[in-house]
């Protein structure tokens, strides 16, 4: 254990101000009948509760002191903001707390994003602001837009719901490569007029056009430590009475800082409310602290930690999903550098992203744990502990390299009135990374910063790796909810100006992954080092922004938190009946799951029948249970009028197919708080940066390959290919010297498409772009289409040679393919698949995959035997029209050549290599002719296999 004690960092405690004891008090004013506004604040937990109504949410607050009596609807809501403010163990605004027995009295404030948001929009007019104060605006490019606009092309949607396409052109990518780093608008109008003469007027104008549509975004370039001094620095530019109300405003709000009351508070409110004719929102933040006492067993809940962190350290190992790193590696190659752009943009890994959580095996350890406890419970032992279990798993050390690991677990308790905690329970949240949101802004409130940046620069660092931390900004998100104020060496900038110093900013397009020894890393390709997250915690991915799921989903580098993940998951998918402990903490409760309806028909048929269930199951007598909603428990006590209309609606609006309950741990009496134990693994071996090949640069065609995504429904592509496809490729190859071929695929991935690839002779790629851009927009059957990066699958053709061959004879392919629309998909199909086999020679390896089908159904065979003869027929005579038409033939012959020098290539590779490209050529053949159909494909399969005696017939007439 001794290695561990040194890890121990940050021990934070958060207590909830009102206790257990004052619920049943609140719910018994609450249920008189003249109970009102004046009743509530006579009484002592009530009026703390209405404080912190008040703080957050001051509009509910001001509706209830004018109720002559509370109507049912406000007295639910209030119950269930007594609810949050005692039974979650996160608080409601007010909260007693100790860190590093350090703890004191204060009141933070600050003027929310959003209310400054808007009095700026109302009295500060960017449009003209940045022409008269070019100097003090700076503009970005939206890095939000990497999310669903690659390359050159956006969408918008204007208000009659028309699309609206910006197109490809030299002025927008000029702009958009300047955007790239933070830069004064007065920079970059003197820099635009200087080296392409345009206009200073007409350049505002671009620039406002831009901001319109979101492609960029702009900030103030002032230097302020908050949102107080923002304001007032802005103030400067307003009017001189507004300036004046702005300045005592401040006054104000520093007054409440040093002599805090809710009097004041709501008057401050009401005041910032008329600035922005807006009363329903919130102007202020405030966190509180106040002087707790010492708590007596810390240290012997320290020591329980860290041997139950020693413990899984040494002998869990853990083995996740390897689908995703196998593919990437496939698709990409070991070692190599992967930008965050092409995998946003891979439908295949976003497929495989989010259903990782389906696909959980299990260890030697796994089974051993399951068989230890379904033991125990099998022998009535109630009182099963991973200590005991400690006994029988000798250390099992993931043999892997180790690798930089700190962060946060997460447990509940309740705080007795002799200061001990009791009901010790791992939170559900489990933990966070290094400084997380539940960390940072406390220390920064608590006067910890210093400790903290100290804590940062000593941390052990290596060659390999740097520290970085993401700063965002979303409408739906408030940037105080993060550890916004805490500096660390370098950030990741997204959908956000900050103005921090060139060398600590990593800009999004340099970050991507790499791959190395089956671990997905966050890696910064321009400093050539691995990126460790310290504020995974905070970036909120649940937000439903895909960019900040994708660098929260890879930046999950807290090996010891995924570990005990993998415990819980364990937990409660296979024993969730057995509850299950560290000494005193209880690690996974005993949970039981319902399916929704048979939760519904216990309630409306036997009003007692659920809570008995549930008390037998969870072995208690209490009629009070948690019940998961969505990512967190909800209180809900079965016997409360007020708690089961709460329950009731939230079953109404649950999505999901069941509901999850367990029993709250400990005796319902003092406070409920939150205990956040930090700690640091000093052992870290990173990846060895020479390994790191930068192929992805090499693997980027921008201006050599132009690539469409066509979407349309799939009924309709067949037509679209035989037909405007097939008018458009022609038109390109007559009318541009640039166009050398084209390829196509139909696909379907999260939706049906088609993937065109225009493969150009020179970089010229803005005419023809344009012109394709324009027919696309025109047709009326394409209900959309994007135009994307194109990055190869180097490793699936192989390497960069086999890939250039590849893309050559996928054009010969596609155009053949279009020359033959006259006859049937599938005998085309098959006559080409036939040519295939015998260049390559592997009439053995048809015969191999068939043989490998588990059974032909009896509906193919049959199918087969009547239709064989016609499709010998059928695919003679294409053969006959091939060389008899002196055009076809000349196709013919060029896609014979190119797939001959493409076998003759892959003969130099492994044998299993080889044969996995003739199944990806087929397997792209039947995506173009047939679509996406797998039971075609196998179909497809089986009659290549019966008809290969024919070809070789066929071939040796000819």
């Amino acid at each position: 254990m001794e290695k561990l004690i040194e890890r121990s960092l940050f021990n934070y405690l958060r207590i909830n101000k009102l206790k257990w004891e004052d619920l049943p008090k609140i719910d018994s004013i609450l249920k008189e009948r003249n109970c009102n506004f004046d009743i509530l604040n006579n009484y002592s937990p009530t009026s703390k509760l209405l404080q912190l109504v008040a703080l957050s949410n001051p509009s509910f607050y001001k509706f209830m002191k004018k109720q002559n009596v509370l109507n049912r609807k406000s007295r639910i809501t209030l119950y269930n903001y007594a609810v949050r403010s005692i039974a979650k163990p996160v608080p409601l605004y007010g909260f007693a707390s100790v860190a590093n027995d350090v703890s004191i009295n204060k009141y933070w404030i600050d003027i929310d994003s959003n209310w400054l948001r808007s009095l700026i929009k109302k009295f500060l007019p960017i449009a003209n602001f940045m022409i008269t104060n070019p100097e003090k605006v700076l503009i970005s490019v939206n890095q939000n837009y990497l999310n669903s606009n690659q390359g050159y092309y956006y969408l918008f949607i204007d208000d009659s719901s028309m699309k609206k396409v910006i197109k490809s052109s030299i002025e927008l990518t000029t702009f958009l490569n300047l955007l790239k780093i933070p830069i004064t608008l007065d920079d970059f109008v003197k820099r635009i007029s200087k080296d392409y003469d345009i206009d200073t007027k007409d350049i505002f104008d671009i620039v406002k056009s831009f901001l319109d549509k979101g492609i960029i975004i702009y900030d103030f370039n002032l230097k302020y430590a908050n949102n107080i001094d923002k304001l007032m620095l802005l103030s400067n530019y307003f009017s001189k009475d507004l300036r004046y109300k702005i300045r005592e405003l401040v006054r104000n709000i520093k007054d409440l800082t040093e002599h805090f009351s809710i009097k004041s508070y709501l008057k401050l409110q009401d005041s910032m409310e008329k600035f922005v004719n807006n009363d329903n929102q919130n102007c202020l933040n405030v966190i509180s602290t106040e002087n707790v006492s010492n708590l007596k067993n810390m240290d012997t809940i320290e020591q329980n930690i860290l041997s139950f962190i020693n413990w899984v350290d040494d002998t869990i190992y853990l083995n996740e999903s390897k689908k995703i790193s196998e593919y990437l590696i496939d698709r990409y190659g070991q070692n190599t550098f992967i930008p965050l752009s092409i995998l946003l943009n891979d439908e295949r890994f976003l497929d495989l992203y989010f259903s990782k959580r389906t696909d959980v095996n299990l260890t030697d350890t796994d089974n051993k744990i399951l068989s230890f406890f379904q033991e125990s419970k099998l022998n009535n032992n109630d009182n099963n502990n991973f200590i005991e279990l400690s006994k029988f798993i000798p250390k099992t050390r993931n043999s892997g390299k180790p690798f930089f690991t700190s962060g946060e677990l997460i447990f509940d308790s309740i705080l007795d009135k002799t200061d001990h905690l009791t009901g010790i329970t791992l939170n559900s949240q489990i933990g966070s990374n290094e400084l997380g949101n539940l960390g940072g802004r406390f220390y920064s409130v608590l006067n910890r910063r210093e400790d903290v940046e100290q804590y940062l620069l000593n941390t052990p660092k290596s060659k390999n790796f740097e520290f970085a931390k993401i700063l965002y900004s979303f409408s739906d998100v408030k940037i105080e909810n993060v550890d916004s104020r805490l500096d660390i060496p370098k950030y990741i900038c997204l959908n956000k100006i900050s103005k921090v110093q060139k060398d600590k900013y990593i800009l999004i397009e340099n970050v991507g992954i790499v791959i190395q020894n089956g671990r997905l890393c966050l890696f910064d390709s321009y400093e050539n080092k691995e990126i460790v997250l310290t504020n995974l915690n905070a970036i909120n991915p649940q937000n439903g922004n895909l960019l900040l799921q994708m660098l929260y989903y890879i930046g999950e580098q807290n090996d010891l938190v995924k570990k005990i993940e993998h415990l819980k998951y364990i937990h409660d998918k296979y024993i969730p009946n057995i509850p299950v402990k560290w000494k005193n903490i209880v690690l996974f409760p005993a949970i039981v799951k319902l399916n929704k309806d048979t939760v519904r028909h216990a309630i409306n048929n036997k009003p007692g029948g659920l809570i008995t269930f549930l008390q037998n199951e969870l072995n208690t007598n209490i009629s009070k249970f948690l019940f998961l909603d969505k990512f967190e428990y909800e209180f809900v006590d079965f016997s409360n009028e007020f708690s089961k209309h709460y329950f009731y609606e939230t079953l109404k609006n649950n999505t999901n197919g069941t509901i999850t309950f367990k029993k709250i741990e400990g005796e319902l009496k003092g406070n409920s708080c939150q205990f956040i134990f930090g700690y640091n693994s000093k052992d870290q071996i990173s990846i060895d940066n020479k390994e790191i090949q930068q192929l992805i640069d090499k693997r980027k065609k921008l201006n050599e390959v132009l690539y469409f995504k066509i979407f349309i429904h799939d009924y309709l592509q067949e037509s679209y290919v035989n037909n405007q496809l097939k008018k458009l490729i022609k038109h390109l190859k007559a009318a541009f010297s640039e166009f050398s071929g084209a390829s196509f695929v139909r696909y379907k991935d999260l939706e049906h498409h088609i993937r065109l690839r225009i493969f150009l002779n020179d970089k010229k790629r803005i005419e023809i772009e344009q012109y394709i851009t324009d027919y696309l927009e025109k047709d009326p059957l394409v209900s959309k289409f994007e135009i994307c990066e194109y990055f190869p699958e180097i490793s699936r053709y192989g390497g960069l040679d086999g890939t250039d061959m590849y893309e050559k004879y996928s054009a010969k392919e596609s155009d053949l393919l279009l020359k033959l629309t006259d006859y049937n998909d599938r005998n085309v199909m098959l006559y080409m698949a036939l040519n295939i086999t015998s260049i390559f020679k592997a009439e053995e390896h048809v015969n191999l995959v068939v043989s490998n089908y588990k059974a032909i159904p009896k509906e193919i065979k049959k199918k087969l035997r009547l239709e064989k003869a016609n499709v010998l027929n059928e695919i003679q005579k294409i053969n006959t029209a091939i060389h008899l038409d002196p055009n076809l033939n000349t196709l013919y012959n060029d896609w014979i050549s190119e797939l001959t020098r493409y076998s003759k290539f892959t003969k130099m590779l492994p044998p299993d290599k080889r044969t996995y490209i003739l199944d990806s050529i087929i397997h792209m053949l039947c995506n173009r002719r047939l679509g996406i159909d797998r039971d075609k494909e196998k179909e497809a399969w089986i009659y290549l296999n019966s008809l290969l005696g024919f070809y070789k017939y066929n071939r040796k007439e000819e």
